[in-house]
């Protein structure tokens, strides 16, 4: 267990990031780009209606369509997946003036797109604000929305105390 963490949790509108450390909340930020910002997004950039670009982005992440369809989609998620790390790491470098950035990160959600944030954060680079190497490591806490409260108390609060 790391003493000092990232929890990203990508709310319906918002993404909230917080700092955790030696299970302790010490510093939170949040910025207006969660998972609807992707669908809404996405919709834009497809000439397509949300519910459409749901339904794209599930067969998306389950691989269950045409590998023209995914490159398609895929491509068309990058100036998206910019955005959001642009997002992202302007909300960490908050941070900086006070704490030291973990390159663990734990990532909550309640629905499927958390696997292409999961993506987009692996992949990025960070060079000026995580501790070695400028990549963070992401992990899933959970994806049930009945649980993402207790399970995000339970893991994290305790996380440092064992």
């Amino acid at each position: 267990h790391e003493p000092l963490a990232l929890v990203v949790h990508l709310g319906a509108e918002v993404t909230e990031v917080l700092l955790i450390h030696n299970g302790v909340l010490v510093d939170t930020v949040s910025f207006p780009a969660g998972r609807n910002f992707l669908i809404r997004r996405l919709g834009e950039l497809l000439e397509t209606s949300t519910v459409e670009a749901t339904s794209a982005l599930k067969l998306y992440t389950n691989e269950s369509q045409h590998p023209a369809a995914n490159e398609k989609l895929r491509s068309t998620l990058e100036g998206i997946k910019i955005d959001w790390l642009k997002q992202f790491s302007e909300a960490v470098t908050t941070f900086l003036d006070h704490h030291l950035i973990p390159n663990g990160v734990w990532l909550v959600s309640d629905d499927g797109l958390l696997q292409i944030f999961t993506d987009w954060i692996s992949t990025g680079t960070f060079n000026d604000l995580v501790l070695g190497g400028g990549k963070f490591t992401p992990q899933v806490i959970k994806q049930a929305a009945n649980s993402i409260e207790k399970d995000f108390y339970d893991t994290m609060l305790n996380h440092g105390r064992n």
